[in-house]
């Protein structure tokens, strides 16, 4: 996966499933989905991450230990302690390489993809 942009998603709900469905169509463009994290096993996003191939990690510890294999990981469960943990976790294992969307980029990339409301719970307080 040489000169790709490797990216794990955290969090298949409505904004990870949104975000996922956009990504598949440019994996042939530079773009790597090498990992889905999501605990509801109903979910909408982790069948199709499951259709797609894509290895599925139901403990954020475990997409942290893949090191440089992840560049970036887009935490979308609208949760600061996953974001919280997956930074001690980077800083533990030594790890510069891999970025840590936080929660103001993700807002941010909804808007771009989804003429949606942002879902409520995954907001930004003010």
């Amino acid at each position: 996966m040489e000169g790709q942009v490797k990216i794990a998603l955290i969090g298949l709900g409505k904004v990870g499933t949104t975000l996922l469905k956009k990504l598949i169509p440019y994996e042939n463009r530079g773009i790597a989905i090498v990992a889905v994290l999501e605990k509801n096993s109903t979910s909408a996003g982790l069948e199709l991450a499951k259709q797609k191939g894509i290895p599925v990690y139901l403990d954020e510890r475990e997409i942290i230990d893949m090191g440089d294999k992840v560049d970036i990981i887009f935490n979308l469960t609208g949760l600061t302690s996953v974001e919280r943990s997956m930074k001690l976790g980077q800083v533990k294992k030594g790890n510069p390489h891999t970025v840590i969307v936080s929660r103001t980029v993700a807002e941010l990339m909804w808007r771009l993809i989804s003429e949606e409301a942002l879902p409520e719970h995954t907001k930004i307080a003010n």
